[in-house]
């Protein structure tokens, strides 16, 4: 059981970042919450919570998978 904790913490940590990066790269298109800046920030900010978030949600993948859960 405690095997398994960590790699479905960074699992949920990739997906979290994942979605975080989707609602700024959706703001950043529909310039839904920020108008007066909008489209500047949220790409440079996106693209590497979306690259942080797709390298834990793999490792996290591996460790699930190593442990056979």
């Amino acid at each position: 059981m405690a095997r398994s904790t960590l790699p479905k913490l960074i699992t949920a940590a990739g997906v979290i970042l994942l979605l975080l990066s989707l609602v700024l790269f959706t703001n950043g298109y529909f310039c839904t919450f920020n108008k007066a800046s909008c489209g500047m920030v949220e790409p440079l900010i996106g693209l590497p919570v979306a690259l942080a978030g797709f390298v834990l949600l793999v490792v996290g993948l591996l460790g699930l998978r190593r442990n056979g859960r």
